[in-house]
């Protein structure tokens, strides 16, 4: 067993510790003689960092981690507001020289297999699929199936009906 020193110091308060959330970001060494590169920004709770949950959704995160290794998880920002934390990680994804490349072409892979309806007539097996036939980008979609938009592009999308499914 190898112990592997470390010094993190994080203020928490003791009350209410879920109600916390943070800004990170996921850095890897690529290769042996490179430094570490910023692969992956995101929001969470706090008390959920270590968890990498959003990554291992992630699928150019897995195809990174696909046989192991180790990451480095910097906390640059918390608060209680995570809509403020998301902008302030936004602005700093932006900042960087590239953007990460599990922020620029990973996709979900939660939720993959549920069927989408769209008013141009289709029924898409997944929002992924329907992004790529549609050239509508797959936040938008989400976001008119989700309720938070009417449209996107001109177009209405919703989980589609089990009788609306052929397969």
């Amino acid at each position: 067993m190898t112990i592997t020193r470390h010094e993190t110091m994080i203020v928490l308060p003791t009350e209410r510790p879920w109600t916390i959330y943070c800004a990170y970001e996921h850095k890897v060494q690529m290769t042996a003689d490179a430094p570490p590169e910023t692969i992956y920004v995101g929001v969470c709770r706090l008390t959920d960092v270590y968890r990498m949950g959003d990554g291992n959704r992630n699928s150019e995160w897995q195809g990174i981690f696909a046989r192991g290794g180790q990451v480095l998880i910097r906390i640059f920002a918390t608060s209680t507001d995570r809509h403020e934390l998301t902008m302030l990680a936004t602005q700093h994804m932006r900042s960087l020289p590239n953007i990460p490349r599990c922020n620029l072409r990973g996709v979900k892979t939660r939720g993959r297999g549920r069927a989408v309806w769209c008013s141009n007539g289709e029924v898409y097996p997944n929002q992924i699929d329907a992004s790529v036939r549609t050239g509508v980008p797959q936040s938008q979609i989400s976001r008119v199936v989700n309720g938070y938009a009417p449209t996107a592009h001109g177009l209405v999308f919703r989980l589609a009906k089990p009788s609306e499914v052929t397969g």
